[in-house]
């Protein structure tokens, strides 16, 4: 957190600090992968080898779903590094320090 000049505390990210190259954001991303891949092995083996069309169904939603929250991460990534203040609004997120 850093001051502003009339005593509000800005909880924004500073400029190096953006979406892209965030550790929480790169961490969803791959977590994200890995369920996708997840559910693709789930479906490719219960259909092939368990023959379950169940477990396939479940699995192809699952990597389905995951894929599209993935997409939805990733161009959330991209738009912020375009514009480089997405997320962003003036004044929302400050309040006033009580200790100052």
């Amino acid at each position: 957190m850093r001051h502003s000049r009339k005593g509000f505390v800005k909880i924004v990210p500073d400029d190096k600090d953006r979406l892209p190259n965030d550790g929480v954001y790169r961490a969803i991303l791959w977590a994200l992968v890995v369920t996708v891949m997840a559910g693709a092995v789930f479906a490719i083996l219960g259909e092939t080898v368990l023959h379950d069309p169940v477990m396939a169904r479940v699995g192809t939603g699952v990597a389905l779903v995951a894929g599209a929250i993935y997409a939805f991460f990733c161009r959330l990534g991209t738009r912020q590094a375009e514009t480089g203040d997405a997320g962003r609004r003036r004044g929302a997120g400050d309040h006033v320090d009580s200790n100052e």
